[in-house]
């Protein structure tokens, strides 16, 4: 019950930041569906995710990680979540992977990866370049690859639902809320992310639910 408690009040509290920043700054992209939702949170308890929270850097330990497959999807990307996307070189994560897993060229690896890492690509790439519009795009299309090959995966839509809602934050802050919506409504997907992750993307991009005026 405690934990309970612990957990609503910082939801309240991140919630009146929230509004605090949109009445000061009109929209501000620090505080926004990609960056700010805490999906570490949801496994606050794993060791995994409290070592990646102390470290906060994408070290080698951690590519090896992110490209294993043996450690479970939705993990992985609370781990990127947790290090944090001030502490993410992309860049520096492909050339690791080109070379750890013998892809010719990042091309290479587009048309061969499986779902997952094409996910957790694209996630890295979003993050990293949250305001970039142009990159976004391609970050976006990456995560369309990804999810095309997990169709049925929570995780996969709810990753390429965030970049394409971090995409529309400049515009319709109703499809913000929507395409992410969208997901947490269709219940053919499989789930793959704990739940405490997937209530807090729900609470998250509720923020922005106000822009849909409903007649």
């Amino acid at each position: 019950m405690l934990e309970y408690k612990i957990f609503t009040k910082g939801l309240k509290i991140k919630k009146i930041f929230f509004i605090c920043m949109l009445v000061f700054n009109g929209w501000i992209l620090a505080d926004s569906p990609l960056t700010s939702t805490d999906i570490h949170l949801g496994y606050e308890y794993d060791n995994d995710i409290k070592k990646a929270l102390k470290e906060g850097n994408l070290t080698d330990e951690w590519k090896d990680y992110l490209i294993s497959s043996e450690n479970y999807f939705g993990i992985k990307i609370a781990v990127i979540n947790a290090i944090g996307y001030e502490n993410i070189n992309s860049k520096e994560f492909f050339t690791y992977l080109l070379k750890k897993e013998g892809y010719k060229s990042f091309n290479d690896f587009l048309d061969n990866a499986d779902g997952q890492m094409l996910i957790i690509a694209a996630y890295l790439i979003a993050l990293e370049n949250y305001s970039n519009d142009k990159i976004l795009i391609k970050a976006l299309n990456i995560a369309k690859k990804g999810k095309k090959k997990l169709p049925k995966s929570y995780t996969a839509n709810i990753i390429y639902a965030l970049i394409k809602a971090q995409k529309e934050l400049k515009g319709d802050w109703c499809e913000v809320y929507r395409v992410v919506d969208n997901v947490r409504n269709d219940k053919s997907l499989e789930q793959d992310m704990s739940g405490g992750a997937i209530s807090m993307i729900s609470y998250d991009v509720k923020l922005y639910a106000d822009s849909c005026h409903v007649d």
